[in-house]
């Protein structure tokens, strides 16, 4: 049964200040995960079939909020499959972003980096002014990096978990936490203009500069 609203919103806000990045897929599931999602892989290093005929992402920053203690940034992530659309938001701290995705996207394209993100720079240490929209333009470059099929499918997979992406776990009783579900990977995900969430919070901050580690 169904955690009330309450507790539920409270094992959400303790996810939102507790968490760490995602558990590394093993190789052998790489390719198990990703076909489930409609990638053609042939292991986790190689795809097999060309960037244009693979499902293509596209993720959003929309803005942040405080919430579980720490400044939060709000994604929106969908995934285009032959037609079919999935569509899901969640919410990161800064130091994932920058450790989940900027970090080991860097390590990946080596010399190649400065081709997809030249142009888009990652936000700066103790998120400053301007942070959010740096994370968006960084964002967006980095969905045409994957779309682009430059990045490893173990590195695609692992960038999926740390968005929450489909088939994600979350939290080994999330069937008695729809709001906890909501927040992290549902649609629309998130907080911020989330129907289900919004009613059972009763200040989430946004627009101004919030304190971040």
């Amino acid at each position: 049964q169904p955690l009330s609203a309450g507790p539920d919103l409270k094992v959400a806000e303790h996810m939102a200040a507790t968490r760490g990045l995602p558990t590394q897929l093993r190789y052998e599931d790489v390719y198990t995960y990703l076909g489930s999602l409609g990638f053609g892989v042939t292991d986790e290093t190689t795809w097999s079939r060309a960037a244009t005929d693979q499902p293509q992402i596209f993720v959003v920053v929309e803005d942040h909020s405080e919430f579980g203690k720490h400044t939060q940034y709000e994604l929106k992530c969908e995934l285009t499959t032959a037609g079919r659309v999935s569509k899901w938001g969640t919410i990161r701290r800064l130091i994932h972003l920058r450790q989940g995705a900027h970090d080991p996207v860097k390590k990946e394209l080596k010399h190649r980096y400065p081709d997809f993100f030249r142009k888009t720079p990652f936000a700066h240490h103790m998120a400053p002014e301007g942070t959010t929209g740096r994370l968006r333009r960084w964002f967006k470059s980095l969905s045409v990096c994957i779309n682009m099929g430059a990045l490893s499918p173990l590195l695609v997979a692992f960038m999926l978990a740390l968005l929450d992406g489909p088939g994600t776990p979350i939290h080994p009783e999330i069937e008695k936490l729809p709001l906890t579900r909501e927040v992290f990977g549902g649609n629309p995900g998130a907080l911020l203009k989330n129907p289900a969430i919004l009613p059972h919070v009763s200040v989430i901050c946004t627009g101004k500069k919030l304190e971040e580690e």
